[in-house]
């Protein structure tokens, strides 16, 4: 913008559990740091604060809630976090005290505030997103778990994942423990770990991808060994889940974000129809990334 480079973050105000209060975290901010960055790779930075009713987008001034991430901090840059008062559950008086923080020492500047009831901001958010929505609605109309929540969804598949792999190993020990924070079962001493994600239309690169994230795998500077002994996939399609095993190998020398490993799978695009984008998926799942077929869990269309 008139020459100066503009890096752009964004964050959603979320409850922090630990901590007892409302807060916005915006992270990977490039800030100088040494051996890794002489200077920060923009001029200015802007970050989009989106709570329930609106969007604050403010110009930071790389100071106000700036902190390291430890020894991730060179590769992947510092974080901003600006939090509410603890114990205050109320997300506007939160947001309000989170503002003051921001502006009231005047060097952040309140670029603009945007009201997402306006009736011309609805207008344009649903004229961005309707040509997305409205195929992804249209394949999984009926299909389970639609209209549930990502983390409740992930929940329900990793209790059908347990049961596929007790059919699948019949006489072994198992143990299901939703209290471990690095696999979601046991069995017989081989810790299991299982990842999915929905099939999703990319209206911009025509193309249905699908998501599977916070793999704790090993990599540079993060931890030596995978947390997991086998780490299994689920595609959440129109028509089931479909179960793979990864090969659970990745190259040791990546960098990792501090929530693990992403993994982007993707169909060629303008294949539009969904069943052979999901057959190409599965394809490249089995070929290029060397999975294991292990079950497929039809939805029952029968009524």
């Amino acid at each position: 913008m008139d020459g100066r480079k503009v890096e752009c973050k964004s964050s959603q105000l979320s409850w922090n559990n630990h901590a007892k209060c409302w807060g916005f975290q915006f992270s990977s901010i490039k800030l100088p740091w040494l051996g890794f960055r002489d200077q920060a790779p923009f001029d200015d930075l802007i970050l989009i604060l989106f709570s329930p009713d609106s969007l604050h987008i403010i110009k930071h001034d790389l100071q106000t809630g700036v902190s390291k991430v430890g020894e991730l901090t060179g590769r992947s840059g510092h974080k901003i976090f600006v939090s509410g008062a603890r114990g205050q559950e109320c997300w506007q008086s939160a947001r309000s005290r989170i503002l003051d923080k921001f502006l009231t020492p005047g060097h952040c500047e309140l670029v603009a505030h945007i009201d997402l009831s306006a009736t011309e901001v609805r207008a344009f958010l649903t004229q961005q997103m309707e040509g997305m929505a409205a195929r992804q609605d249209r394949e999984y109309k009926g299909a389970p778990l639609n209209h549930t929540g990502s983390q409740l969804r992930g929940f329900q598949i990793e209790k059908v994942a347990f049961e596929v792999d007790q059919i699948l190993h019949p006489n072994g020990s198992f143990e299901f423990s939703r209290s471990s924070s690095d696999v979601d079962w046991v069995r017989g001493g081989v810790k299991v770990e299982n990842k999915h994600g929905q099939m999703l239309f990319d209206r911009h690169l025509q193309c249905w991808h699908c998501n599977f994230s916070r793999i704790k795998c090993a990599g540079a500077n993060v931890r030596e060994h995978n947390l997991f002994d086998e780490l299994w996939l689920a595609i959440y399609s129109p028509f089931g889940l479909h179960f793979l095993k990864h090969p659970g190998d990745f190259d040791p020398s990546m960098t990792l974000g501090p929530r693990g490993k992403h993994l982007r799978l993707s169909a060629p695009r303008h294949v539009l129809d969904v069943k052979e984008a999901l057959d190409q998926m599965l394809n490249k799942m089995e070929v290029d990334w060397g999975c294991q077929p292990l079950a497929t869990v039809l939805w029952d269309t029968s009524g």
